[in-house]
């Protein structure tokens, strides 16, 4: 369940955001995870929800399975610009702060 709030917590904090900077534009979002998965599943889902909320003012191209950026690389990608948007399993930013191990 807290995995869960987390990520919703995540996915809605992006949304905001991207209702202040859509503009006409396409965004990459980057997931380690493949296809089948629902964390892939629910990107896409999210992707797909975005493109209806801003009349298609904003689209959001998912690469999964690692394709556009590695696991450990997604953060920093997004951090430098290089990906607008990206899922990482909340571990990967323990370095940041130990809170982010509380689901391991």
């Amino acid at each position: 369940m807290m995995r869960k709030t987390i990520t919703t917590s995540l996915l809605l904090a992006t949304a905001c955001g991207l209702t202040v900077t859509a503009h006409a534009a396409e965004w990459t979002m980057a997931t380690p995870y493949g296809d089948a998965s629902f964390h892939t599943q629910n990107n896409k889902q999210f992707a797909e929800d975005v493109a209806e909320a801003t009349d298609g003012e904003l689209t959001i191209t998912v690469h999964s399975g690692g394709s556009l950026v590695s696991h450990g690389e997604i953060k920093p990608s997004v951090r430098r610009g290089t990906i607008d948007a990206g899922e990482v399993f909340l571990s990967v930013l323990s370095n940041d702060d130990p809170i982010f191990e509380v689901d391991n």
